[in-house]
């Protein structure tokens, strides 16, 4: 009978969207006698699995035959690699796929150049996906243009 008196125990209430039920309620305290820290960077959020969206895009290599010029946009930030496959369609990707099978490929500025393709592959489909500890969290696609041999 006390508990719904209040009168013994103590009682929270809960709020799923990451606010405080009773902001004012709150203190902070360091006892380093510094400043305490009153924000935070929370890493990713791998509870709510939707798959994230990159912007990719290929054009032939200014003079490398055989190669191809990839730019990315909409990656996450640290903590994030990235692998590539190229087919005649989109490999399917969702939201935990894990990274075997995709060739790694590192970004530098949101560019890179994959090398090594023939005349056969301008065209195939290019699928870029963004790992998060081997998950994947985002992917994208772009049609593949590499530079002609002669």
């Amino acid at each position: 009978m006390r508990f719904i008196e209040d009168q013994t125990v103590f009682k929270g209430t809960a709020r799923y969207d990451g606010m405080p039920v009773f902001g004012e309620g709150f203190v902070v305290v360091n006892y380093a006698n510094t400043d305490a820290t009153t924000s935070s960077t929370f890493p990713l959020d791998t509870a709510n699995p939707a798959l994230g969206a990159l912007t990719i895009t290929s054009t032939a290599h200014a003079s490398t035959a055989g190669s191809s010029d990839i730019t990315m946009t909409g990656g996450q930030a640290d903590g994030t690699f990235f692998g590539y496959k190229v087919g005649a369609k989109a490999a399917n990707v969702e939201y935990g796929t894990y990274h075997t099978g995709f060739t790694p490929i590192t970004f530098t500025a949101g560019a890179a150049t994959l090398a090594d393709f023939a005349d056969a592959d301008d065209g195939k489909i290019l699928t870029v996906v963004e790992f998060y500890y081997g998950i994947a969290i985002a992917s994208g696609t772009a049609t593949l243009k590499v530079k002609k041999t002669t």
